[in-house]
């Protein structure tokens, strides 16, 4: 969805800590540009069945 508005899907891994999959905040304050417009936390659909 995101390139058919000519726009660069940006992925951030999770870390993993212990048997959860956290968001790993440093990576995303470091993807964030003057370009970022949106941002969107895929949940429910992750691999860990955590939210």
């Amino acid at each position: 969805m995101v390139k058919l508005f000519d726009a660069k899907p940006v992925v951030i891994p999770a870390l993993e800590v212990g048997a959860a999959l956290l968001p790993d905040f440093g990576a995303l304050e470091k993807s964030i540009t003057e370009r970022t417009k949106l941002i969107t936390l895929n949940s429910p659909n992750n691999p860990s069945g955590e939210v």
